[in-house]
């Protein structure tokens, strides 16, 4: 699968999106009774209350294209967070799956999430099939098992977006800084961004960090503008 990891884009660049999958996640929490019990401390059985997604950051978001493989799989088992017996602060807690091809595109791949449950003393795994069908929505817990069937033939693409108990992306300075920074540091880390694209294509790309508020104030003095302070 070839993957574009959207991140921090989404909810700057397109927050209506980000807000409407947001509620997607609220609609489903209420519907499955998330804040009662869950599983999300990687113990299965686990009556442990979810918080709800408003409390929680975007983690980040991912464009995903599948195309029919050597032999035939189009998506293997998976867990957003690595099967993990325990779970850390920077592992996602809920996680959406929207595909954004019609399933009239491709053969097979069904998507499937597994169940763990116990039988007499027996870990007993159940499989969920469920058709991919163009624009409906998959909300998960992260740590659940999920994949697809063999794909025979096509090409697919889906969007996934994933939630986390830190603050949205990117998290790190957003947290020393500021809660709500001005429109001036997401203008500056766009302007960053469209250089960064610049300079790729001249074989001379970097790495893109969240501006500080010393090149905010840089980039506003030389475009004549006033200056901005945190408070």
């Amino acid at each position: 699968r070839d993957v574009t990891l959207l991140n921090a884009f989404l909810p700057i660049l397109l927050p209506g999106v980000a807000a409407q999958i947001q509620h997607i996640i609220e609609m489903a929490y209420d519907a499955a009774g998330w804040g009662g019990n869950g599983s999300i401390d990687g113990e299965i059985g686990s009556t442990v209350p979810l918080p709800e997604v408003t409390k929680l950051g975007f983690r980040g978001a991912e464009h995903l294209v599948y195309n029919k493989l050597s032999k035939g799989i189009y998506q293997s088992e998976q867990n957003d967070n690595n099967k993990k017996s325990t779970v850390s602060k920077y592992d996602p807690i809920y996680s959406v799956i929207i595909p954004l091809v019609s399933n009239e595109y491709y053969n097979g791949g069904d998507i499937y999430f597994e169940e763990q449950t116990f039988r007499d003393g027996e870990r007993e795994t159940h499989k969920h099939l469920f058709e991919a069908e163009q624009y409906n929505a998959f909300v998960y817990l992260s740590d659940t098992s999920h994949g697809a069937e063999e794909m025979d033939i096509g090409h697919r693409e889906m969007f996934k977006i994933d939630f986390w108990s830190l603050d949205d992306t990117p998290y790190y300075y957003k947290a020393k800084a500021h809660p709500l920074l001005p429109p001036e540091f997401v203008e500056v880390y766009a302007w960053k961004m469209e250089n960064k694209a610049a300079s790729a294509e001249e074989g001379e790309a970097s790495s893109v960090e969240f501006p500080t508020l010393q090149e905010v104030n840089d980039y506003l003095v030389v475009n004549k503008r006033e200056t901005v302070k945190l408070d």
